[in-house]
This record gives C-alpha cells, sequence and structure tokens, in this order.
C-alpha cells in the first residue's frame, strides 16, 4: 500500500478538488492520510506536466528534452537532456524551476546567437 492513491477515481478527485484535506479524509474515512499524499503528490506531477508540455508547444523543445520526474521521497527533480538540473525541490520550487527554464527559453529565442 505504500503508493496506493486514487488518481484514476473521477469522483473522488472531483472532492478531492472542491474539499480541503481535513474536509475530504473526513468524508472518505476509510482512506488513508498517506493515500491522499500519494494522489496529492502525483495531481501536483500532473500540473508540473502540463506546464512542461506547455513549454514544449510554445517554444518548440523537443519532447522528453525536458523532464520532470518525481523521487523515492516525494521531492521533484528536473532533467534536460537527460542530466540532472534540479532535485530535490517541493511542488513550488519545482514549478518556479520550470518558470525559470521558460524565461530561460524565451530570452534565448529573441537574443541574436552571435553578437559583437
Amino acid at each position: 500500500m505504500k503508493n496506493a492513491n486514487f488518481i484514476n477515481d473521477e469522483e473522488k478527485m472531483r472532492d478531492f478538488i472542491a474539499l480541503s484535506k481535513a474536509e475530504f479524509l473526513r468524508s472518505y474515512s476509510y482512506l488513508t492520510e498517506e493515500e491522499y499524499n500519494n494522489t496529492l503528490q502525483l495531481w501536483n506531477k500532473k500540473f508540473l506536466d502540463d506546464k512542461l508540455k506547455f513549454i514544449e508547444r510554445e517554444y518548440k523543445i523537443p519532447e522528453g528534452y525536458i523532464e520532470v520526474y518525481l523521487d523515492s521521497d516525494g521531492l521533484y527533480g528536473i532533467m534536460i537532456d537527460g542530466k540532472d538540473w534540479s532535485n530535490y525541490l517541493s511542488i513550488n520550487e519545482a514549478y518556479q524551476e520550470l518558470l525559470t527554464l521558460e524565461r530561460g527559453i524565451a530570452i534565448g529565442k529573441e537574443m541574436p546567437y552571435e553578437t559583437n
């Protein structure tokens, strides 16, 4: 049960989004806090993946060149071209790193490659 979650249960996910953690766990008393936290990690990972897909589409970055992963400690990491760029990040830190990457890519697209 280490990684048990309810990410694919549409009804629970509607309530997951609408209710506070305490309200949700009261409503679904048969679920554990660990299941809630596992689902939250996956939900956050999906959020980061969606941001990454936007960056890839917007700036024509090859799919898979930048990756977001969830490590065994429940923290996030970002890889660029198969190499760790940032790791051991909270959800907020990981999102900020993606925003920083996006800004860097945007600036790189606007700047000429050769300057004299």
